[in-house]
């Protein structure tokens, strides 16, 4: 069972009390057990229930091992994408272009590193950072959900990935749209949880309506990567693949959430939700 952390909130000196957000059907009283897989280690921790209700359960917790402790660091976590430069460098960058953010018309991929250092994000003083640069300042106070850019090179860009999040600490997943990036990770590093990106093809244009994207609709390319969750634009998900993904109840995510109301009716709907604009109020 995928849950949804929303709160991890130290009471005492030792003594935390955690809340996390899913699927409550199967609690019936306090005092029963879940088993929580705490990133980095490999036994689950048993934990006693608080309290619940139709969509969270409350846990209280003392830190008394390594376990507890990692439990306690827990936080909301990021979403990041990652690009590989024409000099086989990663750096972290949403769009596939500099357009929008720098005013340049061109493509990341076809940029070295010293090229893309001389840029400024949208009029500020802030410049791109390179995949090493993000994680060491995150250095694991977060959890993170990275996304594998679509790219010409994707075994390389996924293999440089993988051997760089080998050095990291903190917890992660990753995800793409490309269902070969999603299948690399299945075949040379099963242990990372990988997620499929999506989106319906409603209202999308003509250029977006490529075989790539119509099986990415349809989800039948799942069965390339076969991936531990879905991620989905929650605006186009009205469509029979996702009628048929809630039969099978996969786990799954939907992205991107930008209001209180939207976040409100989607934590119904999905496991997890990725938002940007705003922060979530907690329930």
């Amino acid at each position: 069972m995928l849950y949804r952390l929303v709160e991890n909130t130290q009471l005492t000196a030792t003594v935390w009390r955690m809340k996390l957000e899913g699927d409550t059907s199967a609690i019936k009283a306090p005092g029963q057990f879940v088993q929580l897989t705490v990133p980095g280690f490999y036994l689950r921790r048993p934990i006693s229930i608080c309290d619940w209700d139709d969509t969270t359960i409350t846990l209280v917790y003392k830190v008394v091992g390594q376990g507890t402790e990692a439990m306690s660091a827990m936080k909301i976590g990021m979403e990041l994408d990652v690009h590989l430069t024409k000099d086989d460098q990663l750096v972290v960058f949403h769009d596939d272009s500099l357009l929008r953010m720098c005013g340049v018309d061109k493509p990341i991929c076809d940029c070295t590193l010293e090229e893309l250092r001389q840029y400024r994000l949208n009029g500020t003083a802030e410049g791109i950072p390179t995949f090493d640069e993000l994680l060491t300042m995150v250095n694991g106070q977060v959890p993170l959900i990275i996304e594998i850019k679509p790219d010409k090179r994707i075994s390389e860009l996924c293999q440089r990935v993988h051997a760089r999040l080998q050095q990291y600490t903190g917890a992660y997943c990753i995800e793409s749209f490309h269902p070969l990036a999603v299948q690399w990770f299945r075949k040379n590093a099963p242990q990372v949880v990988r997620g499929q990106l999506a989106h319906g093809l409603y209202g999308k244009p003509a250029k977006e309506r490529t075989w790539l994207f119509r099986g990415l609709a349809s989800l039948i390319q799942n069965v390339v990567g076969r991936p531990d969750f879905i991620a989905y634009e929650h605006s186009t998900d009205r469509n029979l693949p996702m009628i048929l993904m809630r039969i099978l109840k996969p786990h799954l995510v939907c992205w991107t959430v930008r209001s209180q109301y939207d976040m409100n009716v989607l934590r119904h709907r999905y496991d997890l939700q990725i938002f940007e604009g705003f922060i979530p109020h907690k329930h």
